[in-house]
């Protein structure tokens, strides 16, 4: 495919006394001879033989279907020096890691738009499942939080305060569901769903913990075999269909519960972690739509993890921002065309005021 001179170097940018070589997607990558030495330059966009715009964004130098693969390559937790090398080693196309990372910014900026519109939606959900877990930013510790519902899912990285969390929550009248974390100062004014799988490891612990520390006690264990059988007659009712009528139940079960294992001061810090969830623990029990547990934001989560393990920390906030909003794109649009979305915003036909055309999409 190498090309030498003629139309195609022309419209490369007067490649004179260098070569052009055809990469697909209508872009050229030019190469030039300086002292004797070969020198790689820019991939380009060239035109057709009929003087036709190619499909190519409206602006830059790397077209939709290679913009595309660097964001797969993202996706599968590959690094900026590894995706410029698998491009190298793939396609012979020889790119910086400073073009890589100005690809991937270039997409985050444009997708914002579709990255604060998951949000709205995810927001009109009648549930929410919210959580968090760390990462490096340069060398401070901060979280990555998510807001998610079936279908979709929003990151952004903060702290681990709860400023950021209670604007996006402000005015919510729907359930939340959580672990636990930050429960009495985030989320008072809601209805929250407790994560019944996390105080059931909880339960399951304590009884295990006793057992190995005082195998002549049975406090923590009877404690802890009541408080599991509650929340497992709780599931059972709302698969039954008897959620609803059975919920004042298990609320005044589980009040007893704790004023009965109230007299046992050395299980106190159990006991009251308990009462910290409360009948939030039952709230799932109200509504068909809402789960007993926050699985739906562990599982969106390990995606962080596992980009987390390979990338080790990003350097800048600009950097988490970036991560946020192209993980936010990639996990919420995971069966469908990311392709599409990028000709949606950064394909040509835009508006005189920058926007893309309404064509539906999303």
């Amino acid at each position: 495919n190498a090309m030498s001179g003629g139309n195609a170097g022309g419209n490369a940018g007067g490649n004179a006394g260098g070569e052009t070589v055809d990469v697909g997607n209508g872009l050229v990558q030019i190469s030039r001879t300086e002292d004797k030495e070969a020198t790689v330059g820019d991939v380009v966009e060239c035109a057709d033989t009929e003087g036709e715009t190619l499909d190519v964004p409206e602006s830059g130098t790397l077209g939709f279907n290679l913009l595309h693969l660097m964001l797969l390559l993202w996706r599968h937790r590959v690094t900026v020096r590894g995706t410029a090398d698998v491009l190298a080693r793939l396609h012979d196309l020889i790119l910086s890691t400073a073009t890589v990372w100005s690809a991937l910014r270039r997409m985050a900026r444009a997708l914002r738009p579709e990255y604060d519109a998951i949000l709205e939606r995810i927001m009109r959900s009648p549930y929410v499942h919210i959580d968090e877990t760390s990462l490096h930013v340069g060398k401070k510790k901060k979280w990555v939080w998510i807001v998610a519902i079936e279908g979709a899912s929003y990151y952004f990285v903060d702290t681990r305060g709860i400023r950021r969390i209670k604007e996006i929550l402000d005015g919510y009248n729907g359930v939340i569901v959580v672990d636990g974390y930050h429960t009495s100062g985030l989320l008072l004014p809601y209805m929250v769903q407790r994560c019944t799988a996390h105080m059931d490891r909880d339960f399951k612990k304590w009884a295990k913990m006793e057992e190995m520390l005082t195998p002549d006690r049975r406090i923590m264990r009877n404690f802890s075999a009541k408080g599991r059988a509650l929340l497992q007659d709780a599931r059972d009712a709302k698969l039954a269909g008897r959620g609803p009528e059975r919920y004042a139940e298990m609320c005044s079960r589980l009040d007893a519960l704790l004023k009965y294992y109230d007299r046992y001061p050395e299980i106190a810090k159990q006991v009251a972690k308990v009462r910290n969830a409360g009948h939030s623990l039952f709230t799932f029990m109200k509504y068909g739509y809402v789960d007993s547990t926050n699985n739906l934001a562990e599982r969106e989560l390990r995606e962080v993890v596992k980009h987390r393990a390979v990338k080790s920390l990003l350097r800048t906030m600009e950097g988490a921002e970036i991560f946020s909003i192209l993980l936010t794109i990639m996990m919420t649009y995971r069966d469908d065309d990311i392709l599409e979305l990028l000709k949606k915003y950064l394909g040509r036909g835009r508006s005189s005021d920058g926007k893309p055309p309404d064509d539906g999409y999303g």
